[in-house]
């Protein structure tokens, strides 16, 4: 990516607290477990738990596996976007599926919630892998992993910050908190060219 400073520092930032909101966003599924199968709450059954995260799993997989071909078609940046969009939907059905227990449909919201969770991962992680490794010419390996570090961080932040809304008797206001943060970065890169090299070619 070819930037002036500034835009290089933003993109940095741009890339690297993405990847921060990503593992925030994924882990605040399981962080969530007890409360689903909490009577309660969502009041899941063991068999209904077991198959929750299926969903995730193979959306996870085909949008990484799509990352390539679809930024060849519409650039990583807006690969980029649908992955951050795919994680807001997430994060706003699982504050939906709120409403939704007692009536038996809380289990359906939430197979949506992890579906969109796990096509905003797949889409957003491997944008960033490619983004960090743009970034740092020379220093790919280090730069990637750091992204992945990033992810790290957040994925223990997830626990903290559903227990602060848990103790305010409010578990939902962790996934609305988490939107809210990710359609600010969202906001952020609209603002960025975020480019790749090979895209300018």
């Amino acid at each position: 990516m070819q930037h002036s400073g500034s835009q290089r520092l933003q993109s940095i930032l741009a890339v690297y607290l993405s990847g921060m909101l990503a593992g925030i966003s994924l882990i605040l599924f399981p962080s969530a477990g007890a409360l689903f199968t909490d009577a309660d709450f969502h009041n899941l059954s063991s068999s209904q738990f077991g198959v929750l995260f299926t969903p995730q799993i193979i959306t996870a997989i085909a949008s990484s596996f799509l990352t390539a071909r679809l930024a060849r078609r519409i650039s990583m940046k807006r690969v980029l976007q649908t992955g951050l969009l795919f994680t807001i939907t997430a994060m706003g059905l699982l504050v939906l599926s709120e409403f939704a227990i007692g009536s038996g449909g809380a289990f359906y919201v939430l197979l949506g919630a992890t579906s969109a969770i796990g096509a905003g991962f797949g889409f957003s992680i491997s944008a960033l892998n490619a983004y960090a490794f743009d970034l740092f010419p020379g220093r790919e390996d280090s730069a990637v992993t750091a992204v992945h570090v990033m992810t790290g961080t957040g994925q223990v932040g997830a626990a903290m910050i559903l227990s602060v809304f848990v103790g305010l008797d409010a578990w939902w206001g962790a996934p609305l908190v988490i939107a809210v943060a990710v359609a600010l970065m969202l906001a952020f890169q609209a603002r960025l060219t975020l480019q790749l090299r090979a895209e300018s070619d």
